[in-house]
């Protein structure tokens, strides 16, 4: 799936533009100040905006990490001219943070610039000291060390009889108290890296720091107790015991790992077990405090409406008493997608709530896309759904002209959103089970259909290869427009009993293999099959 940057793309999209046609820092400096080259922080920032639009969103955070660090020594010795291009830069990082934070991300604090200027050093130039080096961002240095060879320890699951989790006990310890130095790093220690579960078995330069079974012997647990080096955290105060003897329970109890998946940052993990374990009104509370964060970085100016009920939470510009009529709206639209899916009407549409998110103008849906999930969204697009481990929401333009239009849109959103909370549905099918659900509403000739059954031949042309259906290579558009044309099949080549088969099957709570698999076999010999395409 293409993602364009967007913290970078409103905030640091908006610098890097300056930035490219900002005037180079003057040759010749006078004998009163010092030249601060700026090369190297820009290249960072723009290094950041390439791999958060690559999906490597730890990589980027080091590089606004390193950003932020730089940004402080270059102030203090800045002379007064190079002071205001810092300042547009101080601009950028402050919105980074902001975006960032949202997204789970540990940051270093960004001092404000006026605390910047108020610690500002006054200049004392030599002569050798013309042109100040920088030191390269931290990812571009080659690491010079040799890993430890260690047989690799398997990551085994949990048995039910442990007293500790790791995902709810041990990785908010290693998420509060190894930030910076060996969690989300700009330089990481010793080549010992705890952003995922993988990495923390996988140990560092000299080994794995953790022995399963054999706690006393761990190096995670001597550091924490200091029987061997510096006491870990370096430069902290020390854990709690209550913390250190946690940490060493679980691995005596085997060091499981309890979470989904061992290669999801920490954060994940932890957002995942507070998702299974929290109520619906628990887990709501979450989403609806998270969506106002998000708010305050879509539109940081204009007071959010709102209107809640215990399945729905609407948030927007379109006024209160519009907040209000979009909330029944929604419950209406939720009550035909359960009688569509026959789904039981005793438990809320999703576990959690839905957010959704009511823009008043096309301009503020597409500012939305760049600021929150950092992408152009399709210029065909008025809605659109998301759904991750604290998110389940519906972005929407809200036309009080065109109530008809409004609610059938929410059906196909909603529709979508509930196909995609079971287990292991990909998105290229529950989009298409969203778009199937509205053209059997409004019919084949709506304006909203016609487009996708026009569109569909040129989607499937543009299909690689079944992989590329899922593995995010293809635009947004086409492989929903793709899922559309395989569900509509469905339903046309008198397979609607089938389709009803892996609707029933995903709410009795089997994963999407298993209910395709039901229902018509392999899901790839039959996509083969209907498109003409290959693994």
């Amino acid at each position: 799936m293409s993602r364009i940057v967007i913290l970078l793309c409103c905030g640091l999209a908006l610098f890097l533009s300056h930035v490219c046609h900002s005037d180079a820092v003057a040759q010749n400096q006078t004998a009163t100040s010092v030249s601060i080259d700026l090369a190297p922080i820009k290249e960072s920032i723009k290094k950041a905006g390439q791999l958060l639009k690559d999906g490597k969103i730890l990589e980027s955070v080091d590089e606004i990490k390193l950003s932020t660090k730089w940004i402080q020594e270059m102030t203090q010795n800045a002379p007064v001219k190079e002071l205001v291009e810092l300042k547009k830069i101080h601009v950028e990082l402050a919105k980074a943070h902001q975006l960032l934070s949202v997204e789970g991300a540990e940051l270093t604090e960004l001092p404000p610039w006026d605390a910047l200027l108020k610690a500002k050093k006054p200049n004392r130039p030599k002569k050798e000291d013309e042109k100040k080096p920088i030191p390269q961002p931290a990812s571009q240095v080659a690491e010079k060390k040799n890993p430890a060879k260690t047989e690799p320890i398997k990551v085994i699951g949990p048995t039910g009889k442990e007293t500790v989790s790791f995902a709810r006990d041990i990785a908010p310890i290693l998420i509060a108290k190894c930030n910076g130095c060996h969690y989300a790093a700009t330089q990481v220690r010793g080549g010992l890296q705890f952003n995922t579960f993988t990495q923390i078995v996988k140990g560092g330069d000299t080994g794995p720091v953790v022995l399963p079974s054999k706690q006393d012997e761990s190096l995670i647990v001597r550091k924490l107790r200091g029987l061997e080096g510096a006491r870990m955290p370096m430069g902290g105060p020390a854990l709690p015991d209550s913390q250190i003897q946690l940490v060493a329970t679980w691995i005596k109890e085997g060091a499981a790992f309890d979470g989904q998946n061992k290669d999801a940052r920490l954060e994940q993990v932890v957002g995942q077990a507070f998702a299974d374990k929290a109520s619906h009104t628990e887990l709501m509370a979450k989403r609806v405090e998270r969506a106002r964060e998000k708010w305050k970085i879509a539109s940081p100016k204009t007071e959010a409406d709102e209107a809640r009920d215990e399945q729905f939470h609407v948030i927007g510009n379109i006024g209160p008493e519009s907040a209000k009529f979009l909330l029944a709206q929604a419950n209406h639209a939720a009550n035909q997608v359960r009688r569509m899916f026959k789904i039981s009407g005793k438990e809320p549409l999703i576990k959690g709530g839905i957010t959704i998110f009511a823009l008043k103008q096309r301009y503020d849906y597409s500012e939305f896309g760049k600021m929150i999930e950092r992408r152009e969204l399709p210029p065909e697009w008025s809605s659109h759904w998301r759904s991750e481990v604290l998110d389940s929401y519906v972005a929407f333009v809200f036309d009080k002209t065109e109530n008809k239009i409004n609610e059938t849109s929410l059906l196909q959103q909603l529709s979508s959103l509930w196909m995609s909370s079971h287990e292991g549905v990909p998105r290229w099918f529950a989009d298409g089970a969203g778009r199937q659900a509205l053209a059997v509403t409004v019919g084949p000739n709506d304006a909203r259909v016609q487009p996708w059954l026009k569109r569909l031949p040129d989607s499937i042309a543009q299909l690689k290869s079944l992989k590329s259906l899922s593995d995010g290579s293809m635009n947004d558009e086409a492989s929903a427009t793709i899922g559309f044309g395989v569900i509509r099949t469905m339903y046309e080549a008198k397979m609607k009993t089938q389709y009803d088969t892996i609707v029933r099957s995903l709410a009795s709570g089997m994963n999407f293999e298993q209910a395709t698999t039901k229902a018509i076999g392999s899901m790839d010999a039959f996509l083969k099959t209907l498109l003409g395409k290959t693994k």
